[in-house]
């Protein structure tokens, strides 16, 4: 007897929010050094994007992940070498995030989300940041509707790496022919989740399935270009 899905996982960037990022503009860290010397840190804004980049690559660099990620707020507390509170620390990764980057949320995300909560548990398996993306979920309403929530920063590896999805497991328990993975990238999200054993629901944002020669098997379903019609396409596959 076929396993009942018994999870929704999601990813968030593309799948429920929108995003716009200019990682390297000098004006955030100008920015961020202004926010930092109003709480007595003094640091040169140039200095300061100099050595999160490196920090950054060196990290990256030293991580045996073919797809590797960083915690920002490790690289944070390197880079400014001083005794700085974590609340201060993780208000100053909010401040960098919101001087490079715009966010809006995905058409239908938050009405299929909040239909599907009242009766699925539902997770978060996204490449991202933690000290990011908690407080954006929150700011648009997302957050209150998930459970178990894993990001790549959590085991330093980014998807296709199968760590983010190991993780998963382990925190709610749940064997992957329970759950059902939804996201927008095809390697990363659609591959990565069916060689687990995950079913898996393409979020097919420009049409790419549309395209001669497309081979998306690995996807049980496919949707697109929003998530208007996820709560209809999991009722009619019976789960």
């Amino acid at each position: 007897m076929t396993a009942k899905p018994r999870l929704l996982s999601f990813d968030v960037f593309r799948t429920l929010l929108d995003i716009e990022e200019h990682k390297d503009r000098p004006e955030a860290f100008v920015l961020l050094a202004r926010f930092l010397a109003y709480h007595g840190i003094i640091i040169e804004a140039e200095a300061l994007h100099s050595q999160v980049t490196a920090l950054t690559q060196s990290q990256l660099t030293a991580n045996p992940s073919p797809t590797p990620d960083v915690d920002i707020l490790d690289i944070l507390a390197t880079a400014l070498a001083a005794k700085i509170e974590p609340t201060l620390l993780a208000e100053a990764a909010l401040v960098l995030r919101a001087a490079t980057t715009r966010l809006t949320p995905v058409p239908g995300a938050g009405e299929a989300v909040q239909h599907l909560a009242a009766s699925w548990s539902l997770a978060i398996c996204s490449n991202t940041q933690r000290a990011y993306t908690i407080a954006e979920l929150r700011a648009f309403g997302f957050l209150a509707h998930f459970g178990t929530i894993v990001f790549s920063s959590d085991v330093r590896a980014c998807k296709p790496d199968t760590a983010i999805f190991q993780r998963l497991f382990a925190e709610t328990g749940i064997a992957p022919a329970n759950i059902i993975h939804i996201g927008d990238n095809f390697a990363d999200d659609i591959i990565a989740a069916k060689s687990l054993g995950c079913t898996t629901i393409w979020v097919d944002r420009h049409n790419e399935a549309a395209q001669p020669g497309s081979d998306r098997s690995a996807a049980d379903a496919i949707i697109g270009p929003d998530l208007t019609d996820l709560p209809r396409i999991i009722a009619e596959r019976g789960v």
